[in-house]
């Protein structure tokens, strides 16, 4: 089993990530994305449509992560507002 930090993990899936790992290889997912990170050599790589962007270290990862699941949050919370004006009305005129 590859060694990899439990914490990072543990505050993916807390948000919301796909979480995966084998004795070959371990992935973060986005359920939402077209990408997902993998562990090499002690960085992860994002890859995006199957070939890889960029390398990052565990804090530069935590960081895209958090500001990911942020983006994917407020987008959702903005469409549920909008659904909520677009459908609700005053109690009284």
């Amino acid at each position: 089993m590859l060694g990899i930090p439990q914490k990072l993990f543990d505050r993916a899936s807390s948000l919301g990530f796909e979480c995966t790992t084998d004795d070959q290889q371990h992935l973060i997912r986005s359920v939402e994305a077209g990408w997902h990170l993998v562990y090499d050599k002690g960085h992860w790589v994002l890859v995006v449509n199957g070939i890889p962007q960029m390398r990052f270290g565990y804090d530069d990862v935590m960081a895209f992560l958090d500001r990911f699941a942020h983006k994917s949050a407020d987008r959702l919370t903005n469409q549920a507002t909008l659904q909520f004006n677009t459908t609700s009305q005053p109690l009284v005129s």
